[in-house]
């Protein structure tokens, strides 16, 4: 499997989930094994976990979809695969970035990459049906609450009044 594909069905939706969700995890694991600041190392350790979560999760649902009848799986319109592929970009973008390893550019990164993420999920949900749909909506409402955490982090520690 590529680690990222052109996504253009819910099978190639899926791969792209886990290749993101494991880009991700190791993101924050790399991340955590240079900062000795306690709260930080505890959102990333939390981030790290829920991917892996994340991961098996999306894995199972691929395990389903994988090599069923293709002229059955739902297709993006080439308008929206457009977009989704875009968000897959910018992702990616973000997992690449060269940044100082402050707390305060490790935090906006997280965000960002939660924020792109959490977006890419709520279109592909959109491919699945019955409990596959409900469990990726919970992953969403998961996402949220990640950057939550994350704001509410950055606001004790940076003052920021809420803003991110």
């Amino acid at each position: 499997m590529e680690l990222f594909k052109n996504v253009i069905n819910v099978e190639t939706a899926l791969e792209t989930a886990v290749s993101l969700e494991k880009a991700g995890r190791d993101f924050y694991k790399k991340k955590l094994n240079i900062t000795d600041d306690p709260g930080l190392r505890d959102i990333l350790s939390f981030l790290a976990s829920e991917d892996e979560n994340h991961l098996a999760t999306y894995t199972a649902i691929l395990r389903e979809v994988t090599g069923k009848n293709k002229d059955q799986q739902l297709e993006f319109s080439d308008e929206h695969r457009m977009y989704v592929n875009m968000l897959v970009s910018e992702i990616i973008i973000w997992l690449k970035e060269e940044i100082p390893e402050t707390v305060d550019q490790i935090t906006k990164i997280s965000i960002n990459l939660e924020k792109n993420t959490l977006l890419f999920f709520q279109e592909i949900k959109l491919l699945l049906t019955g409990s596959d749909y409900d469990t990726v909506d919970a992953i969403c409402r998961e996402e949220k609450n990640h950057i939550l955490k994350i704001a509410a982090f950055r606001k004790s520690r940076f003052n920021t009044g809420g803003n991110i």
